[in-house]
């Protein structure tokens, strides 16, 4: 299998092999004619993420330990990654890396459900509920419920930039509309984050965990100064953040297309 490009910005592509043992006619092989592993491919979006660091989640802790980095695997530029099939059965987290759209460095644990294809901060959101005791149906059902996204048959597996080029391209308001609000969402989410981490670098799991609960627990504004307060319960951030954070969010909540959204995003 030989890529003649990397794959192009605002398509989402899924592939999945399955090595035949002792198949020497129709199985992947490398240079040197070694069987290649099954494997899958996924992507890691908030504004898609090079260069992002890939975990394991084997012990089910929500934490990405060392021992659970896979060797050798980053994004690429455009954030995709391949692993092998053997390690679908367990949560991924994407650490690090920088947004192409923005240039800014991501500064929160991405993760998602065994299996995902999309990871982004909504699918954070969902696997976080699910390390909480909720399972997996009902936490991608509460999660699109409550951040008006019911429209998305399954939250791991869309790309929100990938379906909004799509949709503009084929003219399809109804999907195009639902990408701009998910990648909304996901940019309000990662923009939190991320101005909170730059006053407090070790808050980046609590504002997660207290966004996911707050999502858990019902529709969800995040322009809410209610919300945004319980977003912040015991993350000891200053006043002036709390302000940059809630215009940020209201931008963010106003803009008309994916540029919009990163232009609001960089100047965080």
């Amino acid at each position: 299998l030989t890529l003649d490009a990397p794959f192009a910005k605002g398509v989402l592509v899924s592939v999945n092999y399955s090595d035949q043992p002792g198949d020497q006619t129709n199985t992947l092989q490398t240079t040197q004619g070694t069987d290649l592993e099954s494997f899958y491919s996924g992507v890691v979006a908030d504004g898609y993420l090079k260069g992002a660091d890939i975990y394991v989640d084997s012990n089910r802790d929500g934490i990405a330990s060392a021992d659970e980095k896979v060797t050798g695997m980053q994004t690429d530029a455009n954030g995709n990654f391949f692993l092998p099939s053997k390690l679908a059965q367990s949560a991924i987290i994407a650490q690090g890396g920088v947004n192409i759209d923005t240039g800014l460095p991501n500064l929160m644990p991405i993760k998602g459900p065994a299996g995902s294809i999309a990871i982004n901060p909504i699918t954070t959101l969902v696997q976080v509920l699910i390390e909480s005791g909720v399972g997996l149906v009902e936490a991608k059902q509460t999660v699109a419920q409550n951040l008006g996204l019911t429209g998305i048959a399954d939250l791991t597996q869309f790309d929100p930039q990938a379906a909004f080029a799509s949709a503009q391209a084929s003219g399809d308001a109804t999907v195009l509309q639902l990408a701009l609000s998910a990648q909304k969402a996901a940019t309000q989410i990662a923009s939190i984050v991320a101005l909170v981490v730059n006053q407090n670098p070790d808050a980046a799991n609590a504002v997660v965990k207290n966004i996911s609960a707050e999502v858990g627990k019902g529709r969800v504004d995040f322009s809410n100064s209610s919300t945004l307060s319980n977003v912040l319960t015991n993350v000891p951030v200053a006043a002036t953040v709390k302000e940059q954070i809630s215009t940020a969010v209201v931008q963010i909540q106003s803009a008309t297309s994916l540029t919009d959204i990163s232009k609001t995003q960089k100047t965080i």
